[in-house]
């Protein structure tokens, strides 16, 4: 008897793709956080090539956002390199994750859409 009969026809093998949790993503894609009536979740730079960037967290922080805290949040994975500036929050890549209420938000976006934008003109000599 050869081991072709024994085995059992591919047809006959159920394979369920649907019982996957979680499909692949590219790891530099962001993960977006679970929606909380409310409020505007934004990714706010920390860092670039690993040189901390203070003066925008500070500004950030200034106009409204807050940091969102990692065990508010189990679903987004953070096991990665570890700022203790930010321990307790979401940092992934140099980009921390916060959020503001909806209104702020509104607010920030009508008073910089009614500024005027600045124009500027190359001077030329002749």
């Amino acid at each position: 008897m050869t081991d072709n009969k024994l085995r059992m026809p591919r047809e006959s093998e159920t394979r369920e793709k649907t019982a996957r949790k979680k499909a692949w993503t590219r790891p530099e894609v962001l993960p977006n956080p679970t929606p909380e009536d409310g409020y505007v979740y934004r990714w706010i730079r920390t860092s670039t090539r690993g040189v901390s960037d203070a003066t925008n967290v500070s500004s950030k922080l200034r106009e409204g956002w807050e940091p969102v805290r990692a065990d508010t949040h189990p679903e987004i994975f953070t096991d990665a390199i570890v700022d203790d500036r930010f321990k307790d929050n979401i940092v992934i890549g140099g980009l921390m994750l916060c959020k503001a209420p909806e209104e702020m938000v509104a607010e920030r976006n009508d008073s910089i859409s009614s500024k005027p934008l600045l124009r500027c003109s190359l001077l030329t000599t002749t």
